[in-house]
C-alpha cells in the first residue's frame, strides 16, 4: 500500500503566468508616449550620403528568359547622383544573359550602359543628377527561368534632414 508523502506549503507549484499579461506586470500597465511629429518645414538642411539601400533593386527572371529591375529617389528633396551600377543574378557568371541600363523610359535612345555579362557585372555610368521620378531601369534578356536578377545603384544622394 502506498503512503501519501507530505508536502510542505512553501513548495507547492507556482501557477504560471503568461509573459505580457496583467499579472505579470505587477498589475500595472503604463501607457507609451507617442513623439510628436516633425513639421515638414523642418527639413532645411543637405546632407550627402550614400545611395545604400534605397538603390537596390530584385525581379525574377520570366520564363521568357527576361527581367526588369526599376531603382530611383523616393523622398521629397532627395537627389541621386549615381557612379555605377552593379548586376548580378542567382546564375552568376555561367550566365549568358545580356543587361541594358536605361535612364528613364525602356527606349534604345535612354541607353547609359551595356552588359554582355548579366550574370554578374559593375557598369560605370555618367548620368545626370536624378531626382524623385528619375528610374534607371535595369533589362535582362536571355536570362534562366526563376533565377533572381538584381541591380545595385551606387554612388552618393542628398537628402533633407531637419535642422
Amino acid at each position: 500500500m502506498f503512503r501519501r508523502r507530505w508536502v510542505p506549503r512553501s513548495a507547492r507549484p507556482v501557477a504560471a503566468v503568461a509573459a505580457g499579461s496583467w499579472r505579470a506586470a505587477g498589475n500595472q500597465f503604463r501607457k507609451l508616449a507617442v513623439p510628436p511629429p516633425v513639421p515638414m518645414e523642418r527639413f532645411t538642411r543637405r546632407v550627402r550620403v550614400q545611395i545604400g539601400n534605397n538603390g537596390i533593386a530584385q525581379t525574377v527572371v520570366a520564363a521568357g528568359g527576361a527581367a526588369v529591375a526599376a531603382a530611383g529617389p523616393q523622398a521629397h528633396g532627395t537627389h541621386w547622383f549615381p557612379q555605377q551600377v552593379t548586376i548580378a543574378t542567382a546564375t552568376g557568371p555561367a550566365d549568358a544573359s545580356t543587361c541594358l541600363i536605361y535612364l528613364g523610359a525602356v527606349v534604345p535612345q535612354n541607353i547609359v550602359a551595356t552588359s554582355y555579362a548579366g550574370g554578374g557585372d559593375v557598369l560605370g555610368l555618367a548620368v545626370p543628377e536624378m531626382q524623385p521620378g528619375d528610374l534607371l531601369y535595369a533589362v535582362w534578356a536571355g536570362g534562366q527561368p526563376g533565377d533572381w536578377a538584381t541591380m545595385t545603384v551606387i554612388g552618393q544622394q542628398e537628402i533633407l534632414v531637419a535642422a
